[in-house]
């Protein structure tokens, strides 16, 4: 892991997004942002957390059928900097979820840098968290969350 530098997760992010717009365009494939341009500097490592929002983005991708939507949002409160990307994909049971998390095995899916448990012990090693929900037939989202600054008052 790299060095540990202050980012705004919302600034990042919208460099993350310009590529995987242009990539869904012929699909037709709609990013709904729901970005809080207030959530804090948050100390992380600017390389890995950019791999791991490419990574999730390139899963949400790949699920959402042509005509979609995916929906990417950052909010922040006192315990963290929370990310969400939800897709309109088939969505996973939970034996999926819990497979997909751990399973080093199976292979990051196109344009994905990380395979999704290498995006976990990425998240992990900044001290933040990665977790699933999806329901089948409802979609998948993503969850990472970073902890906030630690003497920073909201």
């Amino acid at each position: 892991m790299g060095a540990l530098e202050p980012i705004l997760i919302h600034d990042l992010l919208s460099v993350c997004l310009k590529p995987i717009e242009r990539d869904l365009a012929d699909r037709k494939v709609r990013i709904v942002r729901q970005i809080d341009r207030t959530s804090p500097e948050v100390c992380l490592d600017r390389e890995q957390v950019r791999l791991v929002v490419v990574s999730l983005l390139a899963e949400a991708a790949a699920a959402t059928v042509d005509g979609g939507r995916l929906r990417v949002c950052l909010k922040h409160n006192r315990a963290a900097v929370m990310l969400s990307i939800k897709d309109q994909g088939e969505g996973l049971t939970a034996e999926q979820r819990v497979a997909i998390l751990k399973d080093a095995s199976r292979p990051a899916c196109q344009g994905a840098p990380l395979t999704i448990p290498e995006c976990r012990e990425a998240v992990a090693g900044m001290g933040g968290s990665l977790f699933v929900n999806s329901t089948p037939g409802r979609g998948t989202t993503w969850y990472a969350t970073f902890p906030p600054p630690k003497n920073r008052a909201f």
